[in-house]
């Protein structure tokens, strides 16, 4: 039962738990449910995506691959794929943004 449009962002799996490797794929991959006003996961959503960025980046490293960053929802559950920052560190905090599609575009 869903209450309406998307409300939140609950992270699953966020890697900024720990310290980061440099260079290597997360060991564990951020996952993020985009949810309603009453916390339902909004599973009939697979046309949004979620855009991953840095919050803090204390070792100036880089998120890549950059097309990986934006993740298209499936069920409204986006799973990043293959992550990576290329400088070893800790302390990195990551944000989260909803997009929805506005034709071809997303925007925020």
């Amino acid at each position: 039962v869903g209450i309406g449009p998307p409300a939140q962002l609950a992270i699953i799996h966020d890697v900024s738990d720990g310290i980061v490797s440099g260079g290597k794929a997360f060991v564990s991959q951020p996952r993020v449910e985009v949810r309603d006003a009453g916390g339902n996961v909004l599973e009939m959503d697979s046309r949004s995506a979620v855009r991953i960025s840095f919050h803090s980046n204390p070792s100036g490293g880089v998120l890549s691959p950059v097309e990986r960053s934006t993740v298209i929802l499936q069920k409204g559950v986006a799973q990043f794929r293959n992550l990576s920052i290329d400088k070893a560190g800790f302390g990195y905090r990551m944000k989260y943004y909803f997009l929805e599609r506005e034709g071809t575009a997303f925007v925020e």
